[in-house]
C-alpha cells in the first residue's frame, strides 16, 4: 500500500523527468550506469583545446593524484596524422598495443616500456557532451615517444607509403 508521501515522491520524480532534455536524461541514466557497475573513473577538471598550428587538439587534465594531463583519444589520433575519430578497432587489441603501434614495420622501434605506458585512460569529461559520460585518452606525456617511434622509422627507410603522412606529421611535433 502506498502512503501520499510516496505518491508525492513518484509525482516529483517524474515531474522532474519531464523537465529534463533526451540529453540530459541519458546523461544522468549513463553517470548513475557508471557507479552502480562500481567504476571509479577519474575526472577531468579542466578541458580545452591545444592548438598546435593549424591542429586542435581536445585535451584535459584529470583530478587524480598527478592531475594527469591527456590528449583525448581523438586528439592523440589526430597529432599524428591518423583519422581524428577511433574506428571499432582503434582501441587496445589483443596483442595490448594500440592502433597507431600495431603495425608490424613499427615492432623493432617500440620498446617494452614504451609499450607498458600506452594503455588508454578511461576518464568522466567535464562537460560529458558527446562522450556518453566518459571518454579515453592517452597521457600527453607520450606523444614525444610515439612521434620519435615514427621518426626512427622514417630515417631507417621502414615507414610503408601509408605511413609516411604520419611521420611527417611526427616530425613536425619533434
Amino acid at each position: 500500500m502506498t502512503t501520499e508521501k510516496d505518491q508525492n515522491k513518484v509525482a516529483g520524480a517524474l515531474a522532474r523527468a519531464k523537465s529534463l532534455t533526451p540529453e540530459e536524461r541519458s546523461q544522468i541514466a549513463r553517470k548513475a550506469a557508471l557507479v552502480r557497475h562500481g567504476k571509479e573513473l577519474p575526472k577531468a577538471i579542466a578541458e580545452g583545446i591545444l592548438q598546435i598550428g593549424d591542429l586542435k587538439l581536445t585535451c584535459a587534465v584529470l583530478d587524480d593524484s598527478s592531475n594527469t594531463r591527456v590528449l583525448t583519444q581523438e586528439g592523440f589520433l589526430m597529432a599524428i596524422g591518423r583519422a581524428g575519430k577511433a574506428k571499432g578497432g582503434e582501441g587496445a587489441s589483443i596483442d595490448g598495443k594500440p592502433a597507431f603501434l600495431r603495425a608490424k614495420n613499427l615492432e623493432p622501434f617500440i620498446s617494452n616500456e614504451l609499450l607498458r605506458s600506452t594503455t588508454p585512460i578511461e576518464f568522466i569529461p567535464e562537460k560529458g557532451a558527446g562522450y556518453q559520460g566518459r571518454a579515453f585518452g592517452y597521457r600527453a606525456s607520450l606523444l614525444p615517444d610515439i612521434c620519435w617511434v615514427y621518426q626512427e622509422a622514417m630515417i631507417a627507410g621502414a615507414l610503408l607509403p601509408g605511413q609516411k603522412h604520419i611521420g611527417e606529421a611526427c616530425k613536425f611535433f619533434l
